[in-house]
């Protein structure tokens, strides 16, 4: 998203942006950047996943087999704010469990919640704020594992351990939840990782609002 604000607005990317298959490597998508080189990445539903946390939105194109995606205010306002807050009204009437399963691609799903469960009542069950905040965390630690060059992965798996016990205890410190998740929604060394992670971050980023907010 920072990548795709940013070129936007020094001129140099147009709405709608259009996604095309890379040529070599053959397994990639690029988007054309005017002046600089091509922003690509591995997976077009990287894209839809941004759409579904109401980041970008899309149409399709007059024959009906490509997407145009367009930013959205919210997602303009998440670059800006440097995703310190998650997209209006705050998603505590979504059901978590389906957020997680959207953001993800179906990856990842939240055993022993049920998709009734909605992000404002799992913050307010302790039981289920645990179940769903360490298997949050231990998804996001594994798939940082994948992602990330070992030396950046020792870094962003300690601030993972500080944001599981900081989301866990009663009463967390909403500075101290700040300066976790500024470090956490930094892009690491390759874009292409950035929503696989924001797949986990948004939720988690949901409940933390929600939790130190009421306590504020």
């Amino acid at each position: 998203m920072r990548t795709l604000v940013g070129f936007i607005e020094a001129g140099k990317l147009k709405e709608p942006i259009v996604p095309f298959p890379a040529k070599k490597p053959a397994n990639q998508f690029v988007i054309y950047i005017r002046g600089e080189e091509s922003f690509r990445f591995k997976r077009i539903s990287d894209l839809d996943s941004l759409c579904d946390a109401g980041l970008l939105r899309y149409r399709w194109n007059r024959l009906g087999n490509g997407k145009l995606y367009y930013v959205t205010k919210a997602g303009a306002t998440a670059v800006a704010n440097n995703f310190q807050s998650p997209t209006a009204p705050f998603g505590e009437n979504l059901s978590l469990a389906l957020l997680v399963s959207t953001l993800s691609g179906g990856h990842i799903a939240l055993n022993g919640i049920k998709d009734s469960k909605t992000v404002r009542e799992v913050v307010d069950d302790p039981v289920l704020r645990h179940t769903a905040v360490t298997q949050l965390i231990a998804s996001l630690q594994k798939t940082a594992e994948q992602l990330l060059p070992w030396p950046d992965f020792r870094s962003y798996h300690k601030r993972t351990q500080q944001l599981e016990q900081a989301l866990l205890i009663p009463r967390p410190n909403s500075t101290e939840l700040k300066t976790i998740f500024e470090a956490l929604t930094t892009p690491q060394t390759d874009l292409t990782t950035w929503p696989q992670l924001w797949a986990h971050l948004y939720p988690l980023l949901l409940i933390a609002h929600l939790q130190a907010g009421e306590k504020s």
